[in-house]
């Protein structure tokens, strides 16, 4: 988490530098906004902490805004034992002298600014910068690392219920499939059984599992003979258009008249197979 590695920088910086206070701002891509992800004032009761951190996010919130921005907004660090000689400084504490200002840069991209400022006049060294410019190169990368492996979890958790969606979708389908009366069933492109439904087993005697994976050469059975027309489901898959024709069935000893509706989908083709003997006798 960027506050995570935020805090461990500072515990870092805090071998090394003494401060008044130092905050750590993050650029966010989607809002164009600075976002303060770390902040340290030794001293401070955790309720004052809270205030105070509270008070520093609203000050700094764009890049350009106060030495933090302009820093990143130069691409160049900013070392001044004077805050007050520049006018883009914004007063963050009475009393602030000076200040050491370090963008976070990934190549030639600004992706956030370290700043650390003292009530001490002359407070930073010039090796002090270079010390804060070698570790703002480690926080960049490692603050990068972070976005990126967010940004893969939320890709992540997106198809996982992108997926979720699809498969509630398509067990309901399966649901209402196998609630109809009319025979259904679903070809693939290579003309394999994707679906056959519970009146398609009533109709042909045959289970669905010794049906689904398999090819129409491989279905045997005088129920599902009669709908083996491979070269009709060829020419659906061909022009993606749907055809209709007619088959007499028997049935449980009894002739029917079937309908049989064949429809390009997006997998295959679909199938649905209409009983129309009442019809034809009216």
């Amino acid at each position: 988490e960027p506050r995570e590695i935020g805090n461990q920088i500072i515990q870092t910086f805090a071998r090394h530098l003494s401060w008044h206070h130092v905050a750590i701002r993050i650029l966010n891509p989607e809002t164009d906004m600075l976002e303060l992800i770390a902040f340290n004032q030794p001293g401070l009761s955790d309720e004052s902490h809270a205030e105070v951190e509270k008070r520093f996010t609203t000050m700094v919130t764009k890049v350009g805004q106060g030495l933090s921005g302009w820093s990143m907004q130069t691409g160049k660090s900013i070392r001044t034992g004077n805050v007050h000689t520049h006018p883009q400084y914004v007063d963050t504490h009475e009393g602030i002298m000076s200040g050491l200002y370090m963008p976070l840069r990934i190549g030639d991209r600004m992706i956030g600014c370290i700043s650390v400022e003292s009530n001490a006049a002359d407070a930073f060294t010039q090796q002090d910068e270079r010390l804060l410019a070698t570790l703002a190169n480690q926080a960049a990368i490692a603050f990068e690392n972070a976005r990126l492996y967010q940004s893969a979890q939320q890709e992540l958790s997106e198809r996982k219920r992108a997926q979720q969606a699809l498969w509630a979708s398509e067990s309901h389908y399966r649901q209402l499939a196998d609630s109809i009366t009319d025979i259904l069933f679903e070809l693939d492109q290579d003309l394999q059984y994707t679906h056959w439904n519970k009146a398609s087993e009533m109709f042909s005697g045959i289970p669905a599992e010794d049906v689904i994976g398999k090819s129409m050469q491989e279905i045997g059975g005088t129920g599902a003979e009669v709908f083996k027309r491979p070269e009709i489901y060829k020419s659906v898959l061909k022009e993606r258009q749907a055809k209709t024709f007619e088959i007499n069935a028997s049935t449980k000893g009894q002739k029917r008249d079937l309908e049989i509706s064949a429809y390009p989908s997006a997998h295959g083709v679909s199938v649905v197979a209409r009983d129309v003997t009442e019809r034809k006798v009216f």
